[in-house]
């Protein structure tokens, strides 16, 4: 648990009770890391958003297993950095919906090696995570980055045959899905060469359709995730 360096706890070895047993094996491991879901304005009527992250993501070097939230967003601090993209992303669905976010892999460890293999028992993930999905039962489900994307199509496997890495599915009539990259600096960063591409490849082949997109990213970047 997060806690103070005066703490008696502080640096002794993980209370393996804390974590079940298949998560038991990583109680030594450092940077632990676990993210309780939240959801916001779920007391209303409006439509159901469930947001999927990768995971709690630590950078501690130490034994401590730190308990917080995906991207962040349980404390006003957190939701009003300016660094946090996903919060400006989450925002404006408020005004229609009600919004749950968890992660894919419900444990972290900044160990690279000890984190692929956890990663590797994807099974128990997503089941787990399957089971937020039916009690939640989302109108729509927005998956974000690729561990995220994955996960919901192997737990929509069954009815995602033609999928053909859409960006966008109606799976029924009551869900939708929706797979956005991670959104972080350096995605958004990449709007810029990739609006440079429709402008060149546009003026070198005199498409004015292309031209026009790429004028178009470069004018609307800075409106995604305005209200």
């Amino acid at each position: 648990m997060k806690m103070s360096k005066n703490d008696d706890n502080w640096g002794k070895t993980l209370d393996s009770d804390l974590l079940c047993d298949y998560l038991k094996p990583y109680k030594n491991c450092f940077g632990l890391g676990i993210d309780f879901p939240i959801w916001f304005d779920w007391n209303t009527n409006k439509s159901k958003v469930m947001i999927i992250g990768r995971d709690p993501q630590r950078s501690h070097k130490d034994n401590r297993l730190i308990i917080g939230s995906p991207f962040g967003l349980a404390n006003k601090g957190g939701r009003e950095t300016s660094k946090n993209k996903y919060w400006k992303f989450t925002e404006p669905l408020l005004e229609n919906n009600r919004v749950y976010i968890t992660d894919v892999y419900k444990l972290y460890t900044i160990n690279s090696l000890e984190r692929k293999k956890l990663k590797k028992e994807k099974g128990f993930h997503y089941e787990i995570l399957e089971k937020e999905i039916k009690a939640i039962n989302p109108n729509k489900i927005i998956t974000i980055g690729k561990d995220a994307q994955i996960a919901v199509s192997t737990i929509f496997k069954n009815k995602l045959e033609n999928y053909k890495n859409d960006p966008y599915v109606r799976l029924t009539d009551s869900l939708e899905l929706f797979f956005v990259p991670h959104i972080s600096n350096m995605v958004l960063q990449n709007f810029i060469p990739i609006a440079n591409l429709f402008l060149s490849i546009g003026k070198l082949k005199n498409n004015s359709t292309f031209e026009k997109i790429g004028i178009q990213i470069l004018n609307e970047k800075e409106n995604l995730f305005k209200k």
